[in-house]
């Protein structure tokens, strides 16, 4: 089914007979906006510009049924001038973690992938990303398993419930802001630098050595290659 959403593009959305044939054959299904019976996807323009947010929800996930892949991006933004975070989250390989068979298996896999995605990027020249890039979360759930795994700061929320039946809201991934002090350390040791506009004395941003730009408010993303040596990582 096809439903017109007005001054947007169509999306596709399917219906419950969908879902029961899809779930019969355990093959996987892509889905890049709309919604079906588990799945709802949406995404809302802010202040600055063009919405260039994407997202990506596979079901039935690598033919596992109960199993989805869930993924956003969300490009960065530059900023040029003339002159609340919690730390990581260290103890996400923690032992008991890391014994289990689903992480053990998605971790690696997930780390693969987000490199060669960022080495695809570096050298695809019909894309202009030396100073242009994303952040990204992803999230498989398999049954009562989640694997999350977050560049930049982009992020991850839980909806379950209190006490009181209440809806509450848990954030699952850390923001990777350039003032968290492993971040901080990581940039300005390899000679990037983290400073507030005076404009903007609560937001931290990374900034190239001797150039005031190009000004992220994130410490890692796909792309923006211009800071890459500065600090400016896939990994810690």
């Amino acid at each position: 089914m096809v439903e017109e959403r007005h001054n947007e593009r169509p999306i596709r959305v399917r219906n419950e007979d969908d879902h029961k044939q899809n779930a019969e054959n355990c093959g996987p299904r892509v889905r890049f906006e709309g919604s079906s019976r588990f799945i709802s996807m949406y995404t809302q323009q802010g202040r600055k510009g063009t919405n260039q947010d994407a997202m990506t929800v596979w079901e039935n996930f690598n033919g596992e049924k109960d199993a989805y892949f869930c993924a956003l991006t969300d490009p960065t933004a530059t900023t040029k001038t003339d002159e609340k975070d919690k730390d990581n989250d260290e103890n996400a390989d923690s032992e008991d973690v890391s014994k289990n068979p689903l992480f053990s298996l998605v971790k690696d896999c997930i780390i693969k992938s987000f490199e060669e995605v960022d080495e695809d990027l570096c050298v695809d020249a019909t894309l202009d990303t030396y100073c242009s890039g994303t952040t990204a979360v992803a999230v498989l759930k398999q049954g009562d398993h989640l694997v999350i795994a977050n560049l930049g700061d982009s992020r991850a929320v839980l909806c379950t419930r209190g006490d009181n039946n209440q809806i509450v809201s848990v954030q699952l991934t850390v923001d990777l802001k350039p003032n968290l002090p492993n971040e901080a350390e990581r940039i300005k040791q390899c000679e990037g630098r983290v400073f507030a506009m005076d404009e903007e004395p609560e937001v931290y941003r990374i900034w190239m050595p001797k150039e005031n730009c190009p000004g992220l408010a994130m410490a890692r993303a796909f792309g923006d290659f211009c800071l890459k040596d500065f600090g400016f990582d896939l990994n810690p």
